[in-house]
């Protein structure tokens, strides 16, 4: 699921004859109240997260309707934090699929 919305995200939805892309929101604010609402002293809470886990896959989807031609506009700043937080927002959704796990290092 990850990797799908990740190639969408650099494809864009118009590539694949859907309807024109919405506006991403470059505060992030999904992933930010998802990750103070679950984060505390730097450590995830993954069982609290996964009580809001459609939170979650609704910001993947929203970074996955990105399109190409906004993402050509935007400003290296903005590229960075999409590319990071989809990671670590794809990372997290990664973690709770393999539930239950001690480390991301036992994902194979």
């Amino acid at each position: 699921m990850t990797r799908l919305v990740l190639a969408v995200a650099l494809l864009g939805p118009a590539a694949l004859g859907a309807a024109p892309c919405p506006t991403v929101d470059h505060a992030h604010g999904a992933w930010s109240a998802l990750l103070g609402a679950h984060v505390e002293g730097g450590l995830v809470d993954y069982e609290g997260v996964a009580t809001t886990r459609p939170q979650l896959t609704a910001y993947l989807t929203t970074l996955g309707s990105a399109c190409r031609t906004d993402y050509d506009t935007w400003s290296p700043a903005e590229r960075v934090a999409f590319w990071l937080n989809a990671y670590n927002a794809g990372t997290v959704q990664l973690i709770l699929d393999e539930m239950p796990i001690d480390s991301i290092r036992d994902v194979g």
